[in-house]
């Protein structure tokens, strides 16, 4: 099933998995950032379940991504989701608690921009808690891995900071920051950050 609005609005297509999963690939440009947080809201909040995902932003701000969906728990068979007008809602703010990490890791890539690597235990609307507040800081995705392990949440996000410029030294540490107040136990500075490294 593949689903065209035009030539230069999104598009889907669905795959069925062997393991009984579904992957559904994405290709085309969103109007907003965080269109894939929202996309999560929305099949979470219809019994879906991530298993593993991957978007990337490419250099004319279009995106490619591709996520694996478990709908076993769901009443909807996956040609009755409707993906897009998931992805292109805009939920309330309030529809997302705050995020809680395990662990994290900041690093400043060989581009300028920001990694983040995080694990958390699993929580409903976790991707757009946390998108929506470091987009605070005039942060967004450029790049994200994620995955659903056995309860818990293994993502890779990639940062950058408006018009696709560097994020300043103190908008790092602002992230850093935001990050150790999500986190549970508290993570100290010297664990939470390597600053320099590269990936």
């Amino acid at each position: 099933m593949t689903t065209s609005l035009s030539s230069d609005q999104p598009t889907f297509a669905l795959r069925r998995l062997p393991e009984g999963t579904v992957e559904v690939a994405f290709r085309g440009a969103f109007p907003h950032p965080h269109w894939l947080a929202y996309l999560l809201r929305g099949l979470t909040d219809r019994q879906v379940s991530l298993v593993s995902g991957r978007a990337v932003q490419n250099d004319a701000l279009g995106w490619e991504a591709r996520v694996v969906l478990d709908f076993q728990r769901s009443q909807l068979r996956p040609d009755q989701v409707d993906y897009l007008a998931l992805a292109l809602q805009r939920p309330a703010i309030t529809a997302f608690t705050t995020p809680q990490l395990s662990t994290f890791t900041i690093v400043r890539r060989k581009d300028l921009q920001l990694g983040l690597h995080l694990e958390a235990p699993d929580q409903v609307g976790f991707l757009g808690g946390l998108l929506t507040r470091v987009s605070s800081l005039g942060l967004f995705p450029s790049e994200m891995e994620i995955a659903t392990v056995g309860g818990c949440i293994k993502d890779r996000i990639v940062l950058r900071g408006i018009m696709t410029k560097a994020p300043t030294e103190m908008v790092q540490k602002s992230l850093e920051a935001i990050c150790r107040l999500m986190a549970v136990p508290a993570v100290t500075p010297a664990t939470a950050a390597r600053v320099g490294a590269a990936y």
